[in-house]
């Protein structure tokens, strides 16, 4: 359903470039009703029998082969709109829930698969980012405009830097790798200096929920609920990821300290019921991924959020089936 959406109603191809494909994604976003909406809701869930299945000590058979092919559908989206989050996503749920569930040893074979899936993981990085900047109208030199993209107005190369950028006798190759390890190290840590600046900036609207959980927003605009309660986004430089205490804070100010403390409270509760419950073990991984982010950028903006709602539409029928299944049992 989520490729029909791609595909048929907001009329992707594999035959645009990446910016053309988004931009056309973007363009005809109000083609898909509230089914596909829901639809992409549940496409999130797409780790979860993975994990189950590894929990339940992974077996080769027909379900855990689905689950499997189930793991890297997203880089079908990911690669048409040249986005690298899905691969950098599908690295991290492998390497933490391998390592929780599976505790392989530490030795020089498990740190020599490690580094060759990290170079993979760039590689793939590099070439996602550098075809995507190439397709945008009026690119030259694509390495040059990327290192004085976005990023660099808070944080700013070193001038050693770009000069090994503009060096004749630097391979590409060399460059091509240096541009991803110098924008990884940006994208971690630009973060703490976007935060800092909307703290310093007092003028914000305060967006009452509707920057970080805007999913919501669209959902009741889907139904018809609401009209004029639209996404906004009150940040000062708009389309530079915040961290997010930076996020949550656009929305609620400081009462972005309670938000935080409650969705600690959420998260003790799954943990406790991940050692009993194989359906909230996905989720705890999952938590995982959005704490080791927090303090780089919003993982729960946007369809971040989406697994954690869908866990909770599944937790819900598992419930609810269970119920009835006893019911019956005792009738």
């Amino acid at each position: 359903m989520r490729w029909i959406d791609l595909f048929v109603l907001r009329e992707v191809s594999i035959f645009r470039t990446t910016i053309e494909n988004r931009n056309q994604s973007e363009l005809n976003n109000d083609n898909s009703g509230i089914v596909f909406v829901l639809a992409s809701i549940f496409k999130s869930l797409y780790f979860f029998p993975f994990i189950i299945a590894l929990k339940c000590k992974y077996r080769l058979s027909l379900s855990t082969i689905c689950a499997t092919i189930l793991l890297v559908l997203p880089f079908v989206e990911a690669i048409v709109l040249g986005s690298r989050k899905p691969f950098f996503e599908v690295f991290l749920i492998l390497l933490i829930s391998i390592y929780y569930y599976k505790k392989p040893k530490i030795n020089l074979k498990s740190i020599g698969v490690l580094l060759v899936s990290i170079v993979a993981l760039l590689t793939i990085s590099v070439s996602l980012l550098l075809n995507r900047e190439a397709s945008r109208k009026g690119s030259e030199n694509v390495q040059i405009e990327i290192i004085n993209g976005r990023y660099n107005d808070l944080l700013k190369p070193k001038k050693q830097v770009v000069r090994f950028f503009k060096d004749s006798t630097v391979s590409s190759t060399q460059k091509n790798y240096a541009l991803i390890v110098l924008q990884s190290g940006q994208y971690i840590t630009h973060g703490f200096f976007e935060f800092n600046h909307i703290i310093n900036n007092s003028d914000l609207e305060v967006a009452k929920g509707a920057y970080t959980f805007y999913p919501f927003v669209k959902i009741l605009n889907k139904l018809g609920l609401t009209k004029d309660f639209k996404v906004i986004n009150p940040s000062p430089r708009e389309f530079v990821y915040l961290t997010a205490f930076g996020g949550v804070y656009l929305d609620f100010r400081w009462f972005t300290i309670v938000f935080f403390f409650l969705f600690g409270v959420f998260q003790r509760a799954i943990y406790d019921k991940s050692f009993s419950s194989i359906i909230h073990s996905p989720l705890l991984i999952y938590l995982t991924i959005i704490n080791v982010f927090l303090p780089i950028l919003n993982y729960m903006r946007g369809a971040g959020i989406y697994p954690i709602v869908g866990f909770v539409f599944f937790a819900v029928a598992h419930y609810y089936l269970k119920k009835t299944n006893e019911k019956s049992t005792n009738t």
